[in-house]
């Protein structure tokens, strides 16, 4: 079982209204799936720059690492979402941060 939430996949389809909701209904948002992703990682997976704002506005952690390490910038840069890769640095991710083969975001671009 993958254990995603509701705001899991509200993030992974791009509903970002249904994220909106959700995070004002006290949605439990630090909760991760199977692999350790959040709803932020897994809206950075498809691009939705709509959610990734709403659940960066909304508190969700933009340092948080899933089981291989990788932050949503990791995500972002190795599926080449540009908006959402200038959107997260804007917020602060950091860059440099090495996921556990020692890889930065850049690598992963």
């Amino acid at each position: 079982m993958n254990r995603r939430t509701a705001l899991h996949l509200a993030a992974l389809q791009g509903h970002a209204e249904a994220v909106i909701k959700l995070l004002a209904g006290g949605v439990d948002f630090t909760k991760q799936d199977n692999k350790r992703r959040t709803a932020l990682h897994l809206a950075t997976l498809k691009g939705h720059c709509d959610v990734i704002d709403t659940l960066l506005a909304g508190g969700l952690d933009l340092f948080a690492k899933d089981n291989c390490g990788w932050t949503p910038l990791h995500i972002a840069a190795s599926k080449g979402h540009k908006d959402a890769i200038n959107l997260l640095l804007d917020n602060g991710a950091d860059l440099w941060s090495r996921d556990n083969a020692g890889w930065t975001p850049l690598h992963r671009a």
